[in-house]
């Protein structure tokens, strides 16, 4: 059973959650094994911001780095800087965990409302 999370995190999470562009982020990077991209966008470590602007493309480089700070911060994204193909690149993975820990604050918030 997940531990509950505090409530300052519960606020950043519910409020990165807020945006549907940063919910679509999130729901690509559910699969990274079956997203469309190049070599260049996608290691063990995750999808490059490349990768993210390319596969959203409604979402301009400036409000992508923006949405992808916005759920690092909140603990949603992980982020990892590593070398790729001789450069140093960051990619962003989604950390289950702590989604799994937001769900069931959640829902233990929600049944104990009443």
């Amino acid at each position: 059973m997940p531990t509950p999370i505090p409530d300052y995190q519960f606020v950043l999470m519910a409020a990165a959650l807020a945006s549907p562009r940063r919910l679509r982020m999130l729901d690509l990077l559910r699969n990274l094994d079956k997203l469309p991209a190049s070599n260049s966008e996608i290691s063990e470590h995750g999808l490059n911001q490349r990768g993210m602007i390319r596969l959203c493309p409604d979402i301009n480089a400036t409000a992508s780095v923006r949405h992808l700070n916005t759920l690092t911060a909140a603990g949603l994204l992980i982020r990892t800087s590593a070398f790729h193909l001789g450069y140093r690149r960051t990619f962003y993975r989604r950390n289950d965990e702590a989604i799994i820990a937001f769900a069931y604050t959640t829902a233990r918030r929600l049944c104990q409302a009443g």
